[in-house]
């Protein structure tokens, strides 16, 4: 049954950790539970630190038609109208380039991503396979078999024209992290510094540097305004370091039984299932089983 406007509600929700398996993939019964869902009528939105292109086989899978906010909320558009007019959050290219151009950063680093324009600049092409297969699975690069310099720099920051969306850094130690965030304040200290893993047993740091207008809250606050739907009536579902904002300020935010102890003290409710378990469509279908008990 179709809710009215009036009682549908928003659900802003991540991908990695959250919506998608441990596999990166989404599960048929996650599918079909989101399809339920809006077919209530209520307005499902991905909001995802993933580019575009990490993004968009996950939204058509679940055949979604609303706002997808990326890159934690520096790029908002909606890819099936393209009447809508995209939110491009960046900073200059310039500070980019001064960071990668600092001589503690340059050595400590094994490789970059710039986003830009909706794509990837990547500033070497670095194939040590046990490297480079990680960073493209984490930074959704595909780079061409004979041609690497097709989507990378070559450490040629000249080749950086655009202003940039996010800068990610692959830091070579996590021992270097405390340095590394130093040097990066010191370059640019108007700017969001977020870090993450990619496995907790794994020796890779990433280092995000966004625009401190690019945040999940804001981008669930946009998208709050856009459909009309207050922040008491949103929910948002995460697991990690940037979705922290996110989960405080919805009426309903939803940390992963999988995700980690800072998204636990930051929501108001933690999933009882994990993200290979359905969580977000578990806990979605209870809610509103309740919230209807609630309200007949």
């Amino acid at each position: 049954m179709k809710r009215s406007k009036a009682n549908r509600f928003l659900i802003a929700c991540d991908l990695d950790g959250t919506l998608l398996n441990s596999s990166g993939q989404l599960d048929p019964k996650t599918i079909e539970g989101v399809k339920r869902i809006i077919d209530q009528g209520h307005i499902f939105c991905i909001v995802t630190g993933r580019p575009i292109r990490g993004a968009i086989d996950i939204y058509n899978q679940l055949n979604l038609d609303t706002v997808m906010a990326n890159y934690n909320g520096a790029y908002i558009s909606n890819p099936s109208d393209s009447s809508f007019q995209p939110i491009n959050m960046t900073f200059s290219k310039d500070i980019a380039k001064a960071i990668l151009k600092d001589p503690f950063i340059s050595k400590n680093i094994t490789n970059a991503v710039v986003e830009a324009n909706n794509s990837a600049r990547l500033l070497n092409n670095n194939l040590d396979p046990a490297i480079w297969n990680t960073f493209m699975n984490i930074f959704h690069v595909q780079i061409p078999d004979n041609d690497e310099c097709v989507v990378t720099m070559c450490n040629d920051l000249k080749k950086l024209e655009s202003d940039v969306n996010a800068l990610l850094l692959n830091v070579n130690s996590k021992s270097l992290f405390d340095p590394m965030v130093y040097h990066i304040k010191r370059i640019a200290p108007t700017l969001a510094v977020r870090s993450w893993s990619v496995k907790p047993s794994d020796n890779v740091e990433i280092i995000e540097i966004n625009s401190a207008f690019a945040d999940k809250s804001m981008a669930m606050r946009y998208l709050s305004s856009y459909y009309g739907i207050p922040l008491d009536r949103c929910m948002s579902f995460g697991d990690g370091e940037n979705d922290l904002t996110m989960l405080y300020n919805a009426g309903y935010g939803f940390a992963m039984k999988n995700g980690t102890r800072t998204a636990k003290l930051m929501a108001r409710h933690i999933t009882k299932h994990t993200n290979d378990e359905n969580g977000v469509v578990w806990e979605l279908e209870y809610m509103f089983k309740e919230l209807a008990k609630h309200n007949a």
